[in-house]
Order: structure tokens, then C-alpha cells, then sequence
């Protein structure tokens, strides 16, 4: 679970998407006209466990319709439990409910001129491999900071499965400050015997999906295989998504992978493939490196 604020130089509100009701607004993005109170990291679970309002917000809810407010936001234990529109009110609303008060322990903030909006949801992200960031929960803080409230860890690159798993459930249960985490495996990972066949990649699949994947990332593979993967995969409930690797491309493109179930293509890959077979692409250079990522 995510706190329901952050203290950061632009203070994030966030309470986690999974217990915020659907289409509650979740988030506020800020100007930063002022730097807001500083909540310190030892007042984030009282403050997810107890009442916090937002006093004065403008929100938006993610529906598509306009702005409005000023209102009152009432977060109770990490949800949403009530907005009221405080001020200007939308036509036809004839409320004249007074504006919301603490009913025990707890904490307001005065926010006007600020925006709350609901959380972003990175559908392509990577912990990153030890080495490389000083700990997960500096990358974790990043994503919260910037207003991320849920992430697609897309194949546990150089954390693996398990770590992200367990991350992922400490998440949902409150025990680690974070965004929701999906982890899906990278197709092939800790297989002993490569390559694998379509037999080998179905009992594959069945591990990771009994090991608590939410899906598969696949750079593309031998097309039979590939293929078979996928449908396989759709039968046990994982989704699935491919950054369409250059080498393996002329096997299967974007609409190819589209065709035989892919739930998502990474990066664009794979398109330009399919647009250059049905004539209306761009086509490589004879000087194209493929390892000249720039060029790629």
C-alpha cells in the first residue's frame, strides 16, 4: 500500500489505486506555488490508518469531464470516503452540506490552488537491476514523487520474479511504501535447457503463473513457439507483451504478435515491420546498424 501523502519537494498524495474506489480521484499533481508541509516518513501510517482532508483541491477525475471545485477531499484509511464541493458549486446542485470535519485523529491540508487528479499507472517500467539504482525504494520513491500509483514491472529484469512478487504482495499489504506492482516474467527465464519447444514453454508458463506472474514479456522467439506461447498463455490468464526484438522481427511483427493474442507491444517495435510489408512504412538505410540504438 502507498501512503496517502509523501514528503517530497512537490508533496504527493496518493492513496493506493486498489483501495481507492474506481473512479475516485486519487492523486494531486501541483504547481508548487508553495512548498507544502513536510510529512515525515513516521506520520505516513498514521496518516494511511487515520483521516486526512484536502481542503480546497481542484479535482479531476479521470472520467474525461472538466475540472471542477473548489472542494473537500476526505481520505479515511487510505480511501476516498468523500468529496465535497465547497465554494462555486456545478448547476443543479442545490447541496448545502457543510464542509467536512475530522472525526478523530488526523490531519488537513490546505491546498488552494492545487490539482488532485487520479494516480498515473506506468505500463512500462523496470526496478532495475542491483548496480545500477542505489535500492528499490529509491526507484519506488521516484515513481511516487512523480505521481505514478501503479507500475507494470515488465519481465523483473535483473531482480527476477520472486523479488518482484514479494514486493508486489508487501505492496498490497501495507508493508512497503510503493506503487502497486504487476510483475510480469521474462519469457524463458531460469530455463535450463534452451531452447525451448512449444511443450517446454507451456509447462514454463504454468510455473510462473502457479509462482504468482501477472504476465509474460516476451523479445520474440522462434515464431511456432512464439505463437503457441502466446495462446497458451491467454488459456492460463496472463497477459502478455513484446518488445518486438529486431532480430527476431521477420518472424513475427506487430500485427502478426496482434493477430495470434498479444495484449501489448513495447516501444513501437514491430510496427514499422508491419507498415513496411504493407507498403506504407520506412524502410531501413543500408547503413542500419541494429545495435546503433539512436538508428533503432
Amino acid at each position: 500500500m502507498t501512503p496517502a501523502v509523501l514528503a517530497v519537494e512537490r508533496t504527493a498524495i496518493k492513496p493506493n489505486p486498489r483501495r481507492t474506489r474506481a473512479g475516485a480521484p486519487g492523486r494531486r499533481s501541483s504547481r508548487a506555488a508553495e512548498r507544502l508541509p513536510e510529512v515525515t516518513s513516521e506520520a505516513e501510517t498514521s496518516l494511511q490508518r487515520g483521516e486526512l482532508i484536502l481542503r480546497a483541491v481542484t479535482v479531476v477525475d479521470g472520467t474525461g469531464a472538466p475540472a471542477y471545485g473548489p472542494a473537500d477531499v476526505v481520505i479515511t484509511g487510505g480511501r476516498i470516503s468523500k468529496i465535497q464541493v465547497v465554494g462555486s458549486r456545478p448547476p443543479g446542485d442545490s447541496s448545502t452540506e457543510e464542509r467536512p470535519t475530522l472525526t478523530g485523529p488526523g490531519t488537513e491540508m490546505r491546498l488552494d490552488g492545487h490539482y488532485l487528479l487520479p494516480g498515473i499507472v506506468d505500463c512500462h517500467a523496470h526496478i532495475g537491476p542491483v548496480g545500477k539504482v542505489p535500492s528499490t525504494q529509491y526507484v519506488y520513491n521516484l515513481w511516487l514523487s512523480h505521481g505514478i500509483t501503479a507500475v507494470r514491472e515488465l519481465g523483473c529484469v535483473g531482480r527476477g520474479l520472486q523479488l518482484v512478487r514479494d514486493e508486489a504482495g508487501r505492496s498490497d499489504s501495507g508493508d512497503l511504501i510503493a506503487p502497486a506492482i504487476v510483475p510480469y516474467a521474462l519469457f524463458g527465464e531460469g530455463n535450463t535447457d534452451p531452447p525451448l519447444d512449444s511443450r517446454g514453454a507451456g509447462r514454463w508458463l504454468e510455473t510462473i503463473a502457479r509462482e504468482g506472474a501477472s504476465g509474460v514479456k516476451f523479445f520474440g522467439y522462434q515464431p511456432e513457439v512464439y505463437r503457441d506461447a502466446l495462446s497458451e498463455a491467454r488459456r492460463l490468464g496472463l497477459r502478455t507483451a513484446c518488445h518486438h526484438r529486431q532480430r527476431h522481427v521477420r518472424g513475427a511483427n506487430a500485427l502478426e504478435s496482434a493477430r495470434w493474442g498479444l495484449s501489448s507491444i513495447e516501444h513501437g517495435y514491430g510496427l514499422p515491420e508491419a507498415l513496411a510489408i504493407a507498403g506504407a512504412g520506412l524502410r531501413p538505410s543500408l547503413d542500419y546498424n541494429d545495435q546503433d540504438e539512436a538508428a533503432r
